[in-house]
């Protein structure tokens, strides 16, 4: 058993490891410039999702690391399956800048995926859409350039996964 003094030396460490750091290894290719952000999101009925994927590397030595993932429950009021994709696309938006400022990659290069092509059309056309479509494409166009906003085949979607709660 342990003794009173060794136990409180070992409670008293314990604050020493708020201050340990260990970075995190991204990719074999130190060539940053190769280095692009894909994120992609998805939604359906029960939780919506992003996930931010690290690309790098040169043509056939490609390499590609899941970064960051977020999934989130639906909430309890029922909303149509295109407003949570499109709150599947503001965390991703929010993901994408939290890996960039993470990283410290001032022209790190990204681009964001979304199977939903009703929210592809809030992001990109610049019409007046109800409060609730129209705070979240407004905080979407200051996170992301509307232009790097493209469409994934839902079967190809790996934020599908999240987004079922697995």
């Amino acid at each position: 058993m342990m003794s009173s003094l060794k136990l409180n030396l070992w409670r008293n460490q314990i604050e020493d490891l708020k201050m340990l750091k260990i970075p995190r290894y991204f990719s074999n290719c130190e060539d940053k410039s190769t280095w692009s952000l894909h994120v992609f999101t998805d939604a359906r009925k029960s939780a919506y999702a992003a996930c931010v994927f690290l690309r790098s590397g040169f043509e056939d030595n490609v390499s590609v690391q899941l970064v960051k993932a977020k999934a989130r429950l639906a909430p309890l009021k029922t909303m149509t399956i295109p407003r949570l994709e499109l709150m599947g696309c503001c965390i991703g938006a929010r993901l994408a800048n939290n890996v960039k400022t993470m990283l410290n990659i001032p022209h790190l290069r990204y681009q964001f995926w979304t199977d939903s092509s009703t929210t592809l059309a809030w992001i990109k056309r610049e019409d007046s859409w109800n409060r609730f479509v129209d705070n979240r494409v407004k905080e979407n166009r200051e996170l992301t350039d509307t232009n790097s906003w493209l469409h994934v085949p839902g079967s190809m979607n790996p934020a599908d996964i999240p987004s079922r709660g697995s």
